[in-house]
């Protein structure tokens, strides 16, 4: 059953596929360093705590609009704007460390500091899914996206000591370091978008 799936994967599917890993990808690193990144920037632990709520209120916020407008809108549209958020959001980590700044581009970028996927983007492709494959797979499409994320989150992780290796490699802040990765991560929220495009 999972070979046959694999061989018959759609462009679609593909495309999905390769968005969920990339965005699940950095959903792992900045479940590790947002809070080591936020303190390093001179935050306080109240102040890190409620930059992190923000940003997991705009992933709600974000799912709750999904629910109620995406079919409206169009599937492709949201996701490709929901990338955009979020790589404005991980730019702006990268381009401020002041706390209002912060707090705002937490929220709006929905910054997802728990480490594992489950915002907007994801919901509308768990929608999608089922209807990119034929009934008797769905069961496998769904599967492959979780463990595809899965792999997303576990590599993120790893990644996540990039900033002391471009630190250590290139002699750099490491504050900078971190602002960095979050650029990178930015980056990364942008070739999503264009992959959503593509659907």
């Amino acid at each position: 059953m999972t070979m046959a799936f694999l061989t018959q994967v759609s462009h679609n599917l593909r495309l999905i596929y390769a968005a969920a890993l990339l965005r699940s990808t950095g959903v792992g690193v900045t479940g590790v360093v947002l809070g080591v990144y936020l303190s390093r920037a001179g935050l306080s632990a109240t102040q890190i705590g409620v930059v992190i709520t923000a940003g997991l209120a705009g992933a709600a916020l974000g799912t709750l609009i999904v629910s109620l407008r995406a079919d409206r809108l169009g599937r492709r549209r949201i996701l490709a704007s929901l990338s955009l958020l979020a790589a404005l959001g991980d730019l702006g980590f990268a381009l401020t460390d002041r706390f209002h700044a912060i707090l705002v581009v937490a929220l709006a970028g929905m910054i997802n500091g728990m480490g594992a996927d489950r915002g907007p983007a994801f919901a509308l492709e768990q929608a999608i899914i089922p209807q990119t494959t034929s009934t008797c797979h769905r069961t496998a499409a769904l599967t492959w996206h979780s463990l595809i994320m899965d792999i997303g989150h576990a590599g993120g992780a790893l990644i996540a000591g990039l900033p002391l290796l471009l630190s250590r490699q290139f002699h750099i802040d490491v504050l900078l370091a971190y602002k960095l990765t979050f650029g990178l991560y930015g980056a990364i929220n942008l070739v999503t978008g264009f992959l959503y495009l593509l659907l």
